[in-house]
């Protein structure tokens, strides 16, 4: 992490690193394989931490806007509470979520992965993105009965932006807005035609104009599709690579702040 705010270059250089050297827990997995042992997979109820840091002066009867934010590949809840650092004097309620499934960086730290993609496992990914939304929506109402909200917000930063956009626009009624830094989109994560219906979810898009890890296309894309299906797009271009500049966080305080 950076001065100027939450740095996923570093991060994305760290897991080339992991591919190039045969780090990642996956390649373990083929080992594993190669001795005749199965990965298997069941569905399970847990309980999974969310890191929550309350506005200064905080009073529990008084209602606050709350900010969920979603991490990218590879990161943590506890290095991407960073980014929340200007939200707390804004009186607003920022809670760093952690994504479920940990594997091994390079460093010997733990990365997270929102749907086990590091695994590359036909079938496994899909269900786990079906069951990963519901955890989302499951948080939001747990934090919703634990403090007293008013407006609530999901952000998310590379995978952790196309959870965002996967659980906010299908379930709009839950969010008053949904912020994405530096994420893909696709329409095809929508067939059931929530796309078209979720136009009164205003939508805050940053990315950096020199991202070598996702194409600042893919959210003029966003903008472009969710434009013309009537939402209302605010699409914030920066100078700089795959992070979430300080500067900009900002910015989407004051956007919070006039709606």
């Amino acid at each position: 992490m950076r001065a100027h705010g939450y740095d996923g270059d570093c991060i994305m250089v760290r897991l080339k690193r992991l591919l190039t050297l045969g780090s990642f827990l996956w390649v373990p997995w083929f080992s594993l394989k190669a001795q005749r042992v199965d990965m298997v997979f069941v569905e399970t109820p847990t309980l999974l931490a969310t890191l929550v840091r309350t506005p200064e002066g905080f009073d529990p009867e008084r209602a606050y806007p709350l900010f969920i934010a979603l991490h990218g590949f590879g990161h943590s809840a506890e290095r991407f509470l960073g980014v929340g650092a200007p939200f707390y004097s804004a009186g607003i309620i920022f809670a760093s979520v952690r994504a479920p499934y940990p594997f091994l960086l390079e460093d010997g730290q733990l990365g997270y992965d929102w749907n086990l993609q590091h695994l590359g496992r036909p079938g496994v990914g899909d269900r786990a993105t079906e069951l990963t939304v519901d955890y989302i929506l499951t948080l939001v109402a747990g934090l919703r009965a634990r403090y007293a909200v008013d407006r609530v917000y999901l952000m998310g930063f590379s995978q952790g932006g196309v959870f965002a956009y996967m659980t906010a626009i299908p379930n709009h009624t839950e969010f008053d807005g949904l912020v994405v830094f530096a994420a893909p989109f696709d329409q095809s994560w929508f067939p059931d035609g929530s796309l078209s219906e979720g136009k009164d979810l205003a939508v805050f898009v940053a990315h950096g104009d020199a991202d070598q890890a996702i194409s600042i296309a893919a959210s003029e894309r966003a903008r472009d599709t969710l434009t013309a299906l009537g939402y209302d797009v605010t699409l914030r271009p920066f100078a700089g690579g795959h992070t979430v500049p300080q500067e900009v966080v900002a910015e989407v305080i004051r956007w919070i702040a006039e709606r």
